[in-house]
């Protein structure tokens, strides 16, 4: 992962997608999608967009065909 600051706007600037899947999994197992899905529904209704497209690229990876096969698991 990216090094984290102190003036970072959105996941965008301390991950990308690929390494957040990656992390979800690791921490939630068999649940990492229901638990991303939560995370978007949040950046959502906080209008958090650049969260939110972060957590469905997120979500994408998850449920994909195989993590980080393709690069970029969401076209930007």
């Amino acid at each position: 992962m990216k090094q984290l600051h102190s003036e970072w706007r959105s996941f965008w600037d301390v991950a990308t997608p690929e390494q957040g899947a990656t992390a979800m999994i690791e921490i939630y197992g068999t649940a990492a999608a229901k638990a991303v899905h939560s995370c978007a529904v949040a950046a959502l209704n906080d209008a958090r967009n650049a969260d939110y497209r972060f957590w469905t690229a997120v979500l994408a990876c998850i449920e994909g065909p195989k993590l980080g096969e393709q690069g970029v698991c969401l076209p930007n």
